[in-house]
C-alpha cells in the first residue's frame, strides 16, 4: 500500500496532467457524400470582382469543399468581404435547375470583415432534402453574366431533428460540428465570437475550425459591423 503522502502526491500530479490536456478542439470533417463543388466557368468560393491586383479576395466562409449542408429552413450565409470600392453586393440562390429562388441586393458592411447574410421571414424556405447553389458578387459596376461570381453549395437535410438551440456554448458548436451541418456549426462558432470576444479559449476554437476547413487566412479577421 502506498504512504499517504506518496497519495497525495500522485493524486496532485495526476490533476496537473489531466488539466494540462488540451479540450477537444472543433473540428469539421465535411461529410463525404456531398461532392466538391465546381461550377462551370471556374466559379469557386472565391471572387475579384471591384478589387484591386493586390488584394484579398472576397471569399464565401464554407469549407474548402465548397459544399455543406444545413437543418434551417433560412439558414445564414456568411463570407468575408476585404476592403473594396463596392457597396453592395447581389446574392442570390438557385435551385438545382437553375431556378432563382431567392435574391437580392445586400448592403456591404463599411469596414473590411466576415459578415452574414440573413433570409428574411418572407423569403422562401429551403426545401428539405433540396440542393441550392448561392453567388455572391460585389457590385462596382453593371452586372453582366462575366462577372467574376463566388459560389457554393447548400443541401437542407431531410428528416433531421435540430440540436435545440437554447443556448449557444461550446458544447452545441461541437455536436454540430460533429453532426457535419456546416452551415450551423458556422453560425454558432460565430455567435459565440462575437459574444466572447476576449475569451481566448473559444478564440482557439474559432481559429481550429476555420483551419479544418482550409480557411485559416481569415481566422484573424474582424468581424463586420453592419
Amino acid at each position: 500500500m502506498k504512504p499517504f503522502t506518496t497519495l497525495i502526491r500522485w493524486a496532485t500530479a495526476t490533476a496537473i496532467v489531466s488539466l494540462a490536456l488540451p479540450a477537444e478542439a472543433v473540428v469539421f470533417e465535411p461529410p463525404g457524400d456531398l461532392a466538391p463543388h465546381e461550377t462551370a466557368g471556374g466559379a469557386s468560393r472565391e471572387s475579384r470582382q471591384c478589387l484591386s491586383g493586390d488584394s484579398e479576395s472576397l471569399t464565401l466562409m464554407v469549407p474548402h469543399t465548397n459544399s455543406g449542408y444545413t437543418r434551417a429552413a433560412r439558414p445564414n450565409f456568411a463570407l468575408y468581404v476585404p476592403e473594396t470600392e463596392a457597396t453592395e453586393l447581389f446574392f442570390s440562390i438557385q435551385d438545382e435547375r437553375k431556378n432563382q429562388h431567392y435574391e437580392a441586393i445586400v448592403p456591404l458592411p463599411p469596414t473590411p470583415g466576415i459578415t452574414q447574410i440573413a433570409l428574411p421571414e418572407d423569403a422562401p424556405e429551403l426545401e428539405p432534402g433540396r440542393t441550392y447553389s448561392w453567388y455572391a458578387v460585389a457590385l462596382c459596376e453593371d452586372l453582366d453574366p462575366s462577372s467574376p461570381t463566388a459560389s457554393s453549395i447548400i443541401e437542407r437535410r431531410a428528416d433531421v431533428a435540430d440540436i435545440p438551440a437554447s443556448t449557444i456554448d461550446i458544447d452545441r458548436v461541437e455536436a454540430l460540428a460533429r453532426s457535419g451541418d456546416w452551415y450551423d456549426t458556422f453560425d454558432a462558432m460565430l455567435q459565440l465570437r462575437q459574444a466572447h470576444p476576449e475569451d481566448e479559449a473559444i478564440a482557439a476554437e474559432w481559429q481550429e475550425l476555420l483551419e479544418s476547413v482550409q480557411l485559416e487566412t481569415i481566422a484573424d479577421k474582424p468581424i463586420a459591423a453592419r
